[in-house]
């Protein structure tokens, strides 16, 4: 389901009545390289339903570049899955939250992604991935939306390799290589009193780094092991601290 996620912007003007689910349908309907159809059928989302699209489609661009499922299902599933739950999506029982609404007011593209994760992790979904992107400032939405105008001009398939070489600098510019080396993470991670410090630290590591720990995450995570000094992942584990 993941392929359908290509993190497109906001469409022009208000939007329709189609709710999250229904955008992807009807993207299924749209040829391989007909983007006025896949446009039309995203300016016909709800405001609700373009949010959830776009919190589920910078999910998985954000963590799983790769398009695993698995990666999806453990980092993306409950975006995923409220994307496709939202059908028909007419007026909805009031209006979204106010001020105040979102975790955090994200001031940057990173703190957007950031607030798209804490909604997850509190438990919250729909009201709350909207609420993270219009008390959003400017700063942060611009590189957001960026990315989604690129890979709908360039990558109507949601190619991964293709989002990777046609819209590498969009990426970047939303989530910027961090500085912190393998081990600095993890002792980062470690040390993180609060979900949004944890959040934080993983957005940190370095370019360089960021095989290493990848490879201990999806260690931790096939094994299905608690903390990162599981003895099935001794060996990743070992390969991040060594990485000063």
């Amino acid at each position: 389901m993941n392929a359908c996620f290509g993190g497109a912007g906001p469409g022009p003007g208000p939007g329709g009545d189609l709710g999250c689910g229904d955008i992807l349908q009807c993207f299924q309907g749209c040829g391989q390289n007909d983007q006025a159809c896949l446009q039309g059928c995203f300016a016909q989302g709800s405001a609700n339903g373009q949010a959830l699209y776009q919190a589920a489609a910078m999910c998985v661009q954000a963590n799983c570049p790769n398009g695993d499922q698995a990666c999806v299902q453990a980092n993306c599933a409950a975006e995923v899955q409220a994307c496709a739950a939202d059908s028909g999506a007419g007026p909805g029982p009031g209006p979204g939250p106010g001020p105040g609404g979102a975790p955090i007011q994200a001031q940057t593209c990173k703190e957007l992604i950031i607030c798209f994760n804490l909604c997850d992790i509190n438990g919250q979904a729909d009201a709350c991935y909207e609420a993270c992107y219009t008390e959003a400032g400017a700063g942060a939405t611009g590189p957001y939306d960026a990315i989604g105008m690129c890979v709908q001009q360039n990558c109507p398939m949601q190619d991964d390799a293709c989002v990777d070489s046609s819209c590498g600098a969009q990426l970047d510019a939303c989530l910027p290589p961090g500085e912190a080396s393998c081990n600095a993470t993890i002792n980062c991670i470690n040390g993180a009193m609060e979900p949004q410090a944890f959040l934080e630290c993983i957005f940190e590591v370095s370019a360089a780094s960021e095989p290493l720990y990848t490879a201990l995450d999806d260690c931790v995570f096939e094994n299905e092991c608690q903390t990162l000094d599981c003895p099935a992942c001794s060996a990743q584990l070992m390969a991040c601290q060594a990485d000063q």
